[in-house]
């Protein structure tokens, strides 16, 4: 028992020159102490590859021993988070990487928990694993990182076939609206791949997540929404607005209106062309953007005719700036 106790004490200190030694001389690494722990266990929660290695090496372990709260060494290193040492224990066959704890969580569990996102990714390479099993509150490994805000881990979770993109038991949002709420464009890239994510799904009575997308000025997401052909950018709100319109009612959010323009498929009245051009141009004299007199000269309409004779402070800094751009360039 001396020696065994001995064992477990050099692993958790790091001394791999004293587990060698003590296994030498017979200190069995299947002995478990009063907490069910074995050597292995106690490697894998410092998470120190070659002690892993080392014991896993000895015929007389057992790499999957369950300690007195059904924790299997596996559950432990996905908890710790060393991904070396994750997948040197996924390519030893002996190890079942999909067994339940006590309170019925697998590995892949424990990962999204800890938000361990490289041992995520490594757990989901291997075919065995099922990243849809639930425990019993009901909950799979991508509603757990979900619900905890773990993003990185919610990212690469979706990026597998295996993961239905859907969330629930949860009062947040889908993971569609919650990535463009957020501004998060790789998550909305990758979910836009889904064929079971539906990008028109609306928000209450917001309209779409490109109507969202618009509003929050974020006008790279709006690009990318965009570029799928199933986003109609002529969908109104509850309010009868596009997310054009929605664009234009703000300076801040000005630029989002370049990649509705660029796209094509937006058909402005006049009214509406002008609140448009109107607003980008307010923007671009806060940000000292060099306009040109043909901008949009596909609407016919010219800065000076969107300003009027209404906004005369406006007027009066757009034309000093057409002026600059015409100088600039060496028109007349």
């Amino acid at each position: 028992r001396l020696l065994n106790q001995s064992l477990q004490n050099a692993c958790l200190d790091g001394n791999l020159e004293k587990v060698r030694e003590l296994l030498e001389q017979g200190a069995d690494p299947s002995w478990q102490n009063t907490y069910g722990w074995t050597a292995l266990h106690r490697a894998a929660m410092i998470g120190n590859l070659e002690m892993v290695q080392l014991i896993l090496a000895d015929e007389r372990v057992d790499p999957n021993a369950q300690d007195s709260f059904g924790f299997t060494p596996f559950h432990r290193v996905c908890q710790q988070g060393n991904p070396e040492v994750v997948t040197k224990l996924l390519n030893d066959s002996r190890i079942n990487p999909c067994r339940c704890n006590d309170e019925g969580w697998t590995p892949l569990h424990y990962a999204c928990q800890q938000d361990r996102t490289q041992v995520v990714e490594a757990l989901l390479c291997d075919e065995r694993i099922n990243p849809s099993a639930e425990i019993p509150k009901g909950l799979n490994a991508l509603e757990i990182a979900y619900q905890r805000g773990y993003t990185d881990s919610v990212r690469v979770l979706l990026r597998s076939t295996k993961v239905p993109p859907i969330i629930r038991n949860c009062e947040s949002e889908p993971p569609f609206h919650a990535a463009c709420l957020a501004g998060d464009e790789e998550t909305v890239a990758v979910l836009l791949k889904d064929s079971r994510v539906d990008p028109n799904e609306p928000k209450d009575n917001c309209g779409n997540m490109l109507h969202v997308a618009a509003w929050n000025g974020f006008s790279k997401l709006v690009e990318l929404l965009l570029e799928d052909q199933r986003i109609d950018p002529k969908e109104r709100n509850e309010d009868d607005e596009t997310a054009i319109l929605l664009a234009a009612q703000n300076a801040h959010t000005a630029d989002t209106i370049i990649p509705f323009l660029i796209d094509g498929r937006i058909e402005l009245t006049e009214e509406e062309a002008a609140q448009c051009l109107q607003t980008y141009l307010n923007r671009s004299l806060l940000d000292g953007i060099d306009l040109g007199i043909e901008l949009y000269k596909n609407t016919g309409f010219t800065p000076e005719q969107m300003l009027g004779d209404e906004y005369p402070n406006e007027r009066a800094g757009i034309e000093q700036k057409i002026v600059a751009s015409r100088k600039k360039s060496g028109r007349k």
